[in-house]
């Protein structure tokens, strides 16, 4: 893994190397290709599947070969809002959506960066008659502070039932400002076996993340001057967060009565299989380390690191806080076909759910055994509707008490229309860490009570349109945040409500892509969001010969003007702050992409309204807003 990082990422020219080598095999494949009469991927030969959220359907996902937002490549700007981010690639960031944010995990400080790892529970997998690959190269910025990123998959059966594959992301980025470099590799095997009764799929997974803090920059006067980012003092220099995550994923089924069909997924409302049983494991490593030379004593306050932080409680000289977390989950259940019973077409699962848990910092260590009672029903095989339900009850362990029901719903109507419906409500005990920590500049002891929540979302779909129009309401008490000392504290009862329209407009050659999204809070302390956020993407399509595709455009992201979250290094959490608003400034792109056959490119000038007058913005307090770079990249699919 190292070798390969390093041959990808550092030798000086390795990006122009890399970008002329895939352009060359692109540019044979397309001739190869030439006498194929199509070049899309056929369906019978390559099959993508995924699970769904409760794990009650495995179903067929639309693989990308299109233009359409190829150039939102980054995850902070693929939301299609401009997010609290740090501003490098691979960076911290959370979501200025609050649809989209997620309540804090077990392991709450990699949180933050966990776009750039595996997930195992959102792995894809294939059914590749013939070897299926997938190449992507992204780079930008100027050779001094460039950013790099190489994706792959590559997936084959090795017959008729058993799936096999590989997924690797290297990325590397020096970042605009002083001390900002980060490097996140991810690698992930997969595997898919599906028999006439026993099926199986899993995948194991290994994630770095190493990366500087520096804290932001320690003057917004020099910023506003016009000096260049790369030479504009930070607040660290000597920090650093390292991050692992070792995973390992399987869920398999048993049918022991009934009878098999091919392919049920959405295909017909009634089948055969009456008892199954099945087993699903998920394992996690976690370890985060920060480490901080400080190089003098606080008491002298000559060093720049030490005058960052309050608090020190076990050296004034060094900072090394190391964290761990480990999690093994079984999930047993039974499942029958609820058809025999209640006559509908629908399946009911019951089961039991263990979980042990594992922490440790700053020589604490404990251990839990967390079990639970889960079940589910639901309706996942009609063609117009589908719906489902699920509960989970936990009875023992540290997490005795938490209780969690959802539901959803989709209906089809004339084939155009889908309504979409869903719910949860939740009673749960705040994280390990979020009630215990400690290390030399932060520590917390909290007795939080039982955070309780409810979600009510409905959204409402019309494909030929290409409208939707999304709600959400969110009502919270006792929600556990970090507060303006970048501590955790908890709220009491407010909501939060949001509101969100996306429509896509084709007139010839001339198209639109917008979303616009109006927001409420009812605790802005607790969460910090715009009232208003809008993305729009306007550009020109063109084809020759029905083989090459060009979209030449605009995008430009915009907020209005709020107190968004502040960030800090020492914990890598991003937390409330009263003295800067950000917002209220667009951020705006030109881009260009192609496609030759399988092949994709594109062109893209980030940030072009810097060339504006009092274009000086920040994306948190004390990380501004990159300069003008021109990125590009290439992605090259292939299935012989």
């Amino acid at each position: 893994q190292h070798f390969v990082g390093a041959f990808l990422l550092y030798l000086p020219d390795m990006k122009i190397i890399i970008t002329l080598f895939i352009s060359i095999l692109a540019f044979i494949q397309s001739g190869y290709c030439s006498n194929n009469a199509k070049d899309t991927i056929p369906p019978a030969k390559i099959v993508a599947h995924q699970f769904n959220s409760d794990f009650t359907s495995l179903d067929s996902i639309v693989i990308d070969t299109t233009l359409i937002r190829y150039q939102l490549l980054i995850p902070p700007f693929s939301e299609r809002s401009l997010n609290p981010y740090l501003g490098n690639l691979n960076a911290p960031y959370i979501s200025a959506l609050y649809s989209n944010r997620k309540t804090h995990s077990d392991f709450l400080f990699s949180e933050n960066i966990e776009y750039n790892f595996h997930q195992p529970e959102e792995n894809v997998y294939y059914r590749a008659r013939s070897p299926y690959t997938i190449l992507n190269y992204f780079t930008g910025g100027p050779k001094s502070r460039q950013e790099q990123k190489l994706n792959f998959i590559h997936t084959q059966n090795v017959n008729k039932n058993l799936n096999l594959g590989l997924i690797g992301n290297l990325g590397y980025s020096d970042g605009q400002l002083i001390n900002q470099k980060i490097r996140a590799n991810s690698f992930t095997f997969f595997a898919g076996y599906k028999g006439a009764r026993y099926s199986i799929y899993g995948s194991a997974s290994v994630n770095s993340y190493k990366g500087q803090e520096n804290g932001g920059i320690t003057s917004d006067s020099i910023y506003r001057s016009g000096e260049q980012l790369s030479t504009i003092p930070v607040n660290l220099e000597n920090a650093n967060t390292a991050i692992q995550r070792q995973s390992i994923f399987f869920m398999q089924r048993y049918y022991l009565t009934g009878s098999f069909k091919e392919d049920s997924l959405k295909k017909n409302s009634s089948w055969n299989e009456v008892l199954s049983i099945i087993h699903r494991v998920k394992f996690d490593n976690y370890k985060r380390e920060f480490t901080d030379a400080l190089s003098t004593a606080h008491t002298t306050g000559s060093s720049k690191d030490s005058s960052f932080y309050q608090n020190f409680y076990y050296s004034t000289t060094n900072t090394d806080d190391i964290a761990n977390y480990r999690s093994l989950d079984n999930t047993l259940q039974l499942a029958f076909n609820a058809n025999q019973l209640l006559k509908v077409p629908a399946e009911l699962r019951v089961g039991i759910k263990n979980q042990i848990d594992y922490f440790s910092f700053a020589g604490k260590k404990k251990d839990y055994l967390n079990n639970a009672f889960v079940g589910t029903l639901s309706d996942r095989f009609s063609k117009t509707i589908s719906w489902g339900a699920s509960a989970e009850y936990y009875f023992t362990g540290y997490k005795a008490g938490n209780i969690e029901l959802t539901g959803d719903l989709q209906k089809t109507i004339k084939r155009n229309f889908i309504l979409r419906l869903s719910g949860r409500l939740a009673t749960t005990r705040p994280s390990y860490f979020l009630n215990d920590y400690k290390s030399n500049h932060f520590e917390w002891s909290k007795g939080f009570d039982n955070m309780q929540s409810s979600t009510v979302k409905i959204g409402l779909y019309h494909r030929k349109l290409k409208l939707s129009i999304e709600g959400q309401s969110d009502n919270l008490n006792r929600f556990v945040y970090f507060d303006q000392s970048a501590l955790p504290n908890a709220a009491k009862g407010f909501s939060v409500y949001s509101l969100s329209v996306n429509k896509q407009i084709d007139w010839g050659v001339l198209h639109s892509d917008f979303r616009l999204t109006f927001q409420r809070t009812g605790d802005e302390d607790a969460v910090s969001i715009p009232y208003f956020s809008g993305f729009n993407s306007t550009y020109l399509t063109f084809a020759y010969f029905k083989v090459l595709k060009f979209q030449l455009g605009a995008e430009v992201f915009y907020n209005t003007s709020y107190y968004s979250n502040a960030y800090m290094p020492a914990t890598g959490m991003f937390y409330t702050q009263k003295k800067v608003k950000t917002g209220d400034y667009p951020y705006a792109d030109m881009f260009l992409n192609i496609n030759l056959k399988r092949t994709r490119f594109f062109l893209k000038y980030e940030r072009i309204n810097s060339w504006f007058p009092n274009n000086y913005g920040y994306f948190v307090p004390q990380y501004p807003f990159n300069p003008s770079m021109l990125k590009y990249g290439i992605s090259w699919t292939f299935y012989d």
